[in-house]
């Protein structure tokens, strides 16, 4: 009734797949969604995002922003990112649990845009800003930003601002959402 090729295509699919594997489509592909590098331009520098991962109740999210225009007048005293509005639980510059650059805590931070720094009419309320950057931050390599939120969230797209020299220029990134991870995106410790 079947043919070869019937049966060479059940011995390649029961190979494909082992007893001892756990098969789970959705959840790989949402944890792939948000590990996945995603890079955009904004001005001179890009800015990568490298992922999201789950502490304890906590999110971190992870960024690598490095200049890539030239040296002169581009130097990167800020960075901003949006925070959601609108979420279940409150998003807000309360909710910062810890920031870091380059591996190191990062104290520098602020919850506001402030006056005169080029970018005020242009952000928004609810922001996380990593403020007075050292100008190490704009040698051309890439430098790891890290923060932390209290509360568990997903990845959705967020604006973000660049204020380097006398510019400030906004683009999108991916950032905290307000929407819960779906199921398998968090380790199994913190279900």
């Amino acid at each position: 009734m079947f043919g070869q090729g019937s049966l060479l295509l059940g011995m390649i699919l029961s190979a494909a797949c082992s007893k001892d594997e756990s098969v789970r489509p959705a959840a790989e592909a949402v944890i792939a969604s948000v590990n996945t590098v995603q890079n955009v331009t904004i001005g001179a520098y890009d800015v990568a995002f490298q992922g999201v991962s789950y502490g304890n109740n906590t999110t971190t999210y992870t960024y690598s922003i490095r200049r890539t225009g030239p040296a002169k007048a581009n130097g990167l005293s800020h960075w901003i990112v949006a925070l959601p509005n609108g979420c279940t639980q409150a998003v807000t510059f309360k909710s910062v649990v810890a920031a870091t650059l380059d591996g190191k805590a990062y104290n520098s931070l602020a919850g506001s845009e402030g006056r005169g720094a080029g970018c005020t009419n242009a952000v928004g309320a609810n922001i996380l800003k990593f403020d007075n950057l050292p100008s190490s931050v704009s040698d051309g390599a890439a430098h790891t930003f890290t923060f932390t939120l209290n509360g568990t969230y997903q990845v959705g797209n967020a604006s973000s601002w660049v204020k380097f020299g006398n510019n400030c220029q906004q683009g999108q990134v991916q950032g905290p959402s307000c929407e819960a991870p779906g199921s398998g995106t968090l380790p199994s410790g913190d279900q």
